[in-house]
């Protein structure tokens, strides 16, 4: 969420913001509208955060053939089960990225990779900084290689975790969640009939010993990462005692 902003902001770049849509899809035609001549990237988060929903690959090809660089972060593709990331060789302005943070659990290590075509490759070793991946970010990520099958395992579980806290969340008689191919469901607080914001409802939780992120737009909500099913049962009971305690 900030992190684009931002490096748009340190390269003396102009940032362009367009709202998703209320499904919390991608306004395509709003990206197109927005474009002009200065435009030279165009930057999707897919699967999204903190919603969890994807792209669709026809939304990817339209902004594809607007001929700027579209960069597609897939930080979550593994809970998601696919990429998009062989659309490379077909159109050379993609750059998809990927990282080692969630999957296989070295976000400390901040150890990511892109999957570009190599002419912008090239253009990307230029302004590159040196020495850019430490050596325990290497040793880190090449044990994680290693380890894969035992890695996919956990991810694999973290998604089953995820599905069955999804029907637990949908079973609430208040609130509503959303649908997730990440690790870590969109919950919102159903602020317009409940009254309940979700920073208070955070600190409710941190009162009981529960830590999750909090937002206020577009939608008042809680990110909730998936964990093991012990750690779901107490977010569950948590969550029902402080939205409680808020809504009276």
């Amino acid at each position: 969420f900030v992190m684009y902003p931002l490096a748009t902001l340190y390269n003396r770049g102009s940032l362009v913001n367009v709202p998703r849509r209320t499904d919390f899809g991608v306004d395509v035609a709003g990206v197109e509208n927005a474009l002009d001549d200065r435009t030279k990237v165009i930057f999707v988060c897919s699967p999204n955060n903190p919603t969890g929903n994807p792209t669709p690959v026809a939304d990817i090809l339209r902004l594809l053939n607007s001929g700027r660089i579209v960069v597609l972060d897939e930080a979550y593709a593994e809970f998601a089960g696919y990429s998009h990331a062989t659309l490379v060789t077909e159109y050379s302005n993609l750059v998809v990225l990927r990282t080692m943070s969630k999957w296989a659990g070295l976000a400390g290590l901040r150890l990511g990779y892109a999957i570009v075509d190599p002419s912008v490759t090239e253009e990307m070793a230029k302004i590159k900084s040196p020495y850019n991946v430490g050596l325990a970010a290497q040793v880190g990520g090449i044990a994680s290689l290693h380890d894969k099958e035992y890695l996919m395992r956990n991810v694999r579980r973290l998604v089953q975790e995820r599905e069955r806290l999804y029907v637990l969340l949908q079973d609430l008689p208040y609130g509503r969640v959303y649908p997730s191919e990440t690790n870590f469901l969109c919950w919102s607080t159903d602020y317009s009939e409940s009254g309940v914001r979700a920073d208070e409802l955070r600190m409710a939780l941190v009162r009981r010993g529960v830590l999750v992120r909090a937002f206020n737009t577009p939608i008042e909500a809680l990110r909730v990462s998936i964990g093991t099913p012990d750690e779901s049962d107490i977010f569950l009971d948590a969550l029902r005692d402080a939205y409680g305690e808020l809504a009276g």
